[in-house]
């Protein structure tokens, strides 16, 4: 009997440890196994959950919430072009920021979402072709005074 009510105590502490940590996973909006890389500025570091895929440039940050601190998303592109971002399905504010090689080619600064459904949407592109673009919580490329022709410590 009493072995029973130990497996069952701890099978219910295993559960409730794995629903607090799936919550903890939604809350931060990021995927425990996403494929990430870093951007260091100044004296901070950026997780770079990274979208490699054309299903992953699609989706991109939309539907989310929220991006929590020093996190950011990395779109990656086989050959340097001139890409173009929307804020399809977007709910808060980003910098865009456009790069060619580790070169800061363009930067958009705080960004915002459509406030209706309904509202066309603006396109956002480079000012020169990059293969990579990354998207930041709105405000961080002017705190960390991110600009164009800047090179920045990237790592996939």
């Amino acid at each position: 009997m009493l072995k029973k009510v130990l497996l069952a105590a701890v099978v219910i502490f295993i559960l409730i440890i794995a629903v607090v940590f799936i919550q903890a996973l939604l809350r931060n909006n990021f995927s425990l196994f996403a494929h990430t890389g870093s951007l260091k500025v100044a004296n901070k570091t950026y997780s770079l959950e990274i979208a490699d895929t054309p299903e992953k440039h699609q989706k991109g940050l939309s539907g989310r919430k929220s991006l929590p601190d020093n996190r950011g998303m990395l779109f990656t592109f086989e050959k340097p072009d001139y890409y173009s971002f929307w804020m399809k399905d977007m709910q808060f504010p980003i910098d865009i920021i456009f790069v060619n090689g580790k070169k800061v080619v363009t930067v958009y600064s705080e960004v915002p979402p459509p406030t209706s459904p309904s509202e066309e949407l603006l396109l956002y592109q480079s000012d020169a072709v990059s293969d990579r673009v990354i998207e930041l919580n709105a405000g961080e490329a002017k705190k960390d005074n991110i600009k164009k022709g800047d090179t920045l410590d990237l790592s996939l």
